[in-house]
């Protein structure tokens, strides 16, 4: 199941990769909720053009990055996306030719689909191991009968 789901990721942000970029403009920074109740995202809304129509999105990342504090998200917003991001910046953003309103301008491989191909390519062989050895362990035999349950 991990495996499945880091190999479907994989293949997903490769395919991103080969999406035509066009340049678009960052329009503001923001913090918002997240798609869990308890959780706070910082947001970049962007701006572009595909053959002359306007698209706008705030989709930066394959995975959201996601707080549990609005503050924690607001300070990682200032730290890591304020300079790079910040309103009027031109930035290239790709787009799926399939459907131009599906986005994305940062399309990189995330630590999360690292672990969960690592974490599906370990399990199955941990298992396995722990099987073999299961398998062949010896039998205890018994040296005396077991005792009688006196009832």
């Amino acid at each position: 199941m991990l495996l499945s789901n880091g190999v479907a990721e994989l293949l997903r942000v490769t395919a991103m990769q080969r999406w035509p970029a066009v340049p678009g403009q960052v329009l503001s920074l923001s913090v918002e909720r997240g798609a869990q109740a308890a959780s706070w995202e910082p947001r970049v809304r962007y701006s572009f053009q595909v053959q002359g129509r306007p698209y706008t999105n705030t989709r930066l990342a394959v995975t959201p990055i996601a707080f549990g504090e609005y503050v924690q998200a607001q300070d990682y917003l200032h730290h890591h996306w304020f300079d790079r991001y910040a309103p009027g910046t031109m930035i290239a953003v790709r787009y799926n030719p399939a459907n131009p309103g599906d986005s994305i301008v940062d399309a990189q491989l995330t630590p999360r689909i690292g672990l969960l191909l690592g974490a599906g390519a370990l399990l199955p062989i941990l298992a396995l191991t722990l099987a073999m050895r299961l398998w062949r362990a010896p039998v205890p035999m018994w040296t005396e009968p077991p005792p009688l349950f006196e009832g």
